[in-house]
């Protein structure tokens, strides 16, 4: 009798413990089901406004209630991936970010439009749909080269190496090799980077105010986009130039 006493105590013990055991696991699959979703903050260091943006596509920010061009660091948990976009509708230069970024660079900082979260088995479909549309931007860009003003010498490029020197007289600038990825923001403290390649090459140079003069120095040889010379377009508020380059002998 007293064995099966203590028999029946050791197999209540046991269905309490798996018990205990399911409901842990339930818990703990229900918080990774409730927190499936990434934070957004306005400021660095994961302050000011913030927003949390569930699993999805949101082709401006504003749709959850935050301002486009504002975003300055981002926390994202294991299992989901953000891609950002520099402009709405998942246009311009974009990034992949599967980690907490406390501030975003000055390629960054106050850039973001638009963005998709996606959880991690959705990654690779992600990254080939965004390469598919980054060559059908490619492939869409402007073809026709814009006007040459007097402070404009040959866009004949020699080297398919090539440093360049970007600033502005005050205002904010902004620099573009399209099919090279980088997006360069810049005032009068200026950008630089090297560039590689051969053949044809659209350099797009933009300005957020009509009277800013942007100066770009590439190869010894300085390029303009003057105050208030006509752009060849309007787009998010920023006026873009695009001069088109023969890169490579």
């Amino acid at each position: 009798m007293k064995n099966l006493w203590n028999n029946s105590l050791i197999g209540l013990g046991i269905a309490f413990a798996l018990l205990g055991l399911s409901t842990t696991a339930t818990a703990q699959s229900n918080y990774g089901a409730q927190n499936a979703f990434v934070t957004v903050y306005e400021d660095c260091n994961f302050n000011g406004t913030a927003r949390n943006v569930p699993i999805g596509e949101y082709r401006s920010l504003k749709t959850i209630r935050f301002a486009n061009d504002r975003m300055s660091s981002i926390k994202v948990p294991p299992g989901l991936t953000v891609v950002i976009y520099e402009d709405d509708n998942y246009g311009g230069a974009y990034a992949t970010i599967d980690r907490d970024i406390t501030c975003f660079d000055r390629q960054w900082d106050n850039t973001v439009s638009s963005l998709r979260v996606l959880a991690d088995n959705n990654n690779n479909r992600g990254d080939r749909n965004d390469r598919r549309r980054d060559n059908q931007q490619r492939n869409n860009q402007p073809r026709n080269d814009t006007v040459t003003t007097s402070n404009e010498p040959s866009r004949r490029i020699q080297s398919e190496c090539f440093t360049f020197k970007a600033y502005t007289n005050g205002g904010n600038g902004s620099l573009r090799f399209h099919g090279k990825g980088d997006l360069y923001r810049f005032d009068r403290k200026a950008a630089s980077s090297r560039i590689c390649h051969n053949g044809s090459l659209t350099m797009e140079i933009g300005k957020t105010e009509r009277a800013t003069n942007v100066i770009v120095e590439l190869d010894g040889k300085r390029y303009r986009f003057a105050s208030n010379e006509q752009q060849d377009e309007l787009k998010n508020s920023w006026y873009r130039k695009y001069v088109r380059l023969s890169v490579g002998r």
